[in-house]
């Protein structure tokens, strides 16, 4: 049984590997990820004492590294590094945005206080318009059933065209129907966030300690993926296998301890 559902064993093998292997494959990527902060802190000449905590939030628009925690000096030392600021390797280009997806893939499983539906769709609505058009969502007035930019034009209009000028060069070879399909999808993401405000101070910041003895450590929520935080994935394999009568198909290896 599955949610009141009775499973066959295909089935409950999906059920039950879903839960196990996502939360053994965020624990291996947050072992990957604190090598690379550590080799980057090494390769900027930073070293951190073991006894202090910092803490790296990202913004969803931005897409940069803050930290806090320790001295001016040494925050914007790290930034500096986190970010790219000091050198030109392409995986610094890059930091930002999947330190902000690899905590929010890890909020995903578990009660989070960092998350919420409304502010999510706001980031991905956001992104979306940022992507397609230009346009900063934050910077437009919103009108009944759409957003003006600040020299007059509609967020659905340029959207729309978009679609008709193939200037993102998805739309090209589609038939008049399909293009009327896909404006009637994006006017619908406008949609979505019109009843939400972009300017509210609530833009989803994302955040997470960090040591440089045990790496980064997950907050306000119920289960962590950080070093000494994960027993409750080996609990959740014991449940499951007592629950479905079968074996994990564990992939991932990653130190419990």
């Amino acid at each position: 049984m599955y949610k009141g559902k009775c499973l066959s064993y295909e089935e409950a093998d999906i059920v039950f590997n879903f839960h196990v292997l996502n939360a053994d494959e965020l624990a291996y990527n947050r072992q990957m990820i604190n090598s690379q902060i550590s080799n980057i802190l090494a390769k900027n000449d930073i070293s951190l004492p073991d006894d202090e905590n910092f803490l790296f939030s990202v913004d969803p628009y931005e897409y940069r590294i803050k930290v806090s925690g320790g001295s001016d000096e040494m925050n914007q030392k790290i930034e500096a590094a986190l970010n790219g600021d000091t050198d030109n390797e392409e995986l610094y280009d890059t930091n930002g945005f999947n330190l902000y997806t690899h905590i929010y893939n890890c909020t995903l499983y578990t009660q989070s206080e960092q998350t919420s539906k409304e502010t999510q769709l706001k980031r991905h609505v956001q992104n979306f318009v940022l992507e397609k058009t230009g346009v900063d969502l934050r910077e437009c007035t919103k009108a009944e059933d759409d957003y003006i930019t600040s020299d007059g034009k509609s967020v659905k209009e340029l959207l729309d065209n978009v679609i008709d000028t193939n200037s993102d060069g998805c739309s090209a070879g589609l038939s008049e129907e399909d293009k009327k399909n896909f404006k009637k999808v994006q006017r619908s993401y406008v949609d979505s966030v019109l009843q939400y405000d972009f300017n509210d101070g609530n833009d989803q910041v994302l955040s997470i300690s960090y040591n440089s003895s045990t790496g980064l450590h997950d907050i306000g929520q119920t289960h962590g993926y950080g070093t000494g935080d994960t027993a409750w994935i080996d609990e959740l394999v014991q449940t499951q296998e007592a629950q479905y009568g079968m074996m994990s198909g564990r992939t991932f290896t990653y130190k419990s301890e």
